[in-house]
């Protein structure tokens, strides 16, 4: 059986937003009278401790409530910063005619995804906001009503491969985001894992051949 849903991460998948996140990282932590991390610290401790945890373990004092409506105003400022590569916006259009579902799954605003989509023109059945990516891949099988083997799950980060991986998926590593290809590839996708994978070009390939 051929691909029939496509899901996807939004965060260093389909945009690149590593850093404006670390800008909005910096502003909270100076407005806090702290020391920010570099780039590459913020990386890997917010896709290893997750949103919430990465600012208890740097004793941030805001309240989560207040981090989040902060980062809404601040990616409402800066919506026009996030880049989404061309190849993406192809994938998209691509995808249309084949009769594949095209899902994005982030742990972000929908309302703010649907805006950086549409402002490139892209085009997805439905976009979801999950704290659980491996229940909410379940849920869009069922709702869907297709099987694991016609289901693909693309990510940037090791966590997101793993939670595709628990859900019977086949699963693609994409390299350029939070993770790098070493740890994606300890967490055995079904592509990505032995040979780096860099652009929606190359998942476009996969997805045509097993189409």
């Amino acid at each position: 059986m051929g691909i029939k849903l496509f899901i996807s991460d939004h965060d260093g998948t389909i945009v690149r937003s590593q850093k404006i996140y670390h800008s909005f990282i910096q502003k909270i932590f100076h407005e806090d009278s702290k020391e920010p991390p570099p780039l590459s610290k913020f990386m890997h401790d917010i896709t290893r401790y997750g949103v919430e945890r990465f600012y208890k373990k740097y004793k941030i004092s805001f309240s989560q409530k207040m981090i989040r409506k902060m980062e809404r105003e601040y990616v409402r400022e800066h919506i026009k910063e996030f880049l989404i590569p061309f190849d993406v916006v192809m994938f998209f259009a691509v995808c249309r005619p084949l009769d594949i579902k095209t899902v994005v799954l982030s742990f972000n605003n929908v309302r703010t995804i649907e805006k950086m989509l549409r402002r490139k023109g892209i085009r997805v059945d439905e976009i979801v906001s999950s704290k659980n990516k491996t229940k909410s891949i379940l849920d869009l099988m069922n709702r869907y009503g297709v099987s694991p083997d016609e289901t693909v799950f693309v990510a940037d980060t090791s966590n997101d491969i793993l939670a595709g991986n628990r859900a019977g998926v086949k699963t693609i590593g994409i390299c350029g985001g939070y993770h790098s290809f070493r740890q994606i590839a300890a967490a055995k996708p079904n592509y990505g894992g032995k040979q780096k994978i860099s652009s929606f070009q190359e998942i476009q390939k996969i997805v045509i051949k097993n189409r």
